[in-house]
């Protein structure tokens, strides 16, 4: 499981704000640029997105037979 896969919104919100912030240092960009934008031209994944990645990919890899 990630790291961020069963924190609690508020945690999960202050790690989004983190990813944002260090998205925009990387690139140079302006508060007012849209992080999807943001994102798309780095290629970086956003965090909701990639643990529903991860969680969907669990059972797989725990040896389940199943999926949800």
């Amino acid at each position: 499981m990630t790291a961020w896969g069963a924190t609690a919104k508020p945690n999960f919100d202050r790690l989004s704000k983190v990813q944002n912030q260090a998205t925009r240092l990387i690139t140079g960009a302006m508060k007012s640029t849209p992080i999807l934008e943001l994102e798309t031209t780095t290629g970086i994944q956003p965090l909701d997105d990639r643990r529903n990645t991860k969680l969907r990919r669990l059972p797989r890899s725990r040896g389940c037979k199943t999926t949800r």
